[in-house]
């Protein structure tokens, strides 16, 4: 995981996350993570603050992620929550975003190692 600035982003990964995730993509500050997994998990709102999951593939096209399910409602146990582990394919880029203390939160960049080298991101 690496935090970079948007700058230094190659703009074929900028207009994917722009795709999944548009109010987080004018953030300055982008937090990288090379994965070949992503949990998805259940987000809720919590003081001003929440968590979403988006995806598109570096063509500028959405990607129906599995939804995160929380069967009997806000207040169910924990231990009940449905979370996925999606496996992230090459030429795709998961991105977590949401809200952070009521502001837009910076994006979370999911990818492959095979996915950030095609596009001239190494890390």
């Amino acid at each position: 995981m690496i935090t970079l600035n948007k700058k230094s982003i190659p703009q074929s990964i900028i207009d994917a996350v722009k795709v999944a995730a548009p109010a987080s993509a004018r953030k300055q500050k982008w937090t990288v993570i090379i994965r070949e997994t992503v949990t998805i998990r259940v987000t809720y709102w919590d003081g001003g603050s929440k968590k979403e999951y988006s995806a598109a593939n570096v063509h500028g096209q959405t990607v129906e992620l599995p939804p995160a399910q929380r069967p009997g409602g806000h207040f169910s146990n924990p231990s009940t929550w449905i979370e996925p582990v999606y496996t992230v394919p090459t030429g795709v880029i998961v991105v977590e975003h949401g809200t952070f203390c009521g502001k837009t939160s910076s994006p979370f960049i999911t990818m492959t190692k095979t996915t950030a080298e095609q596009h001239g991101l190494n890390l």
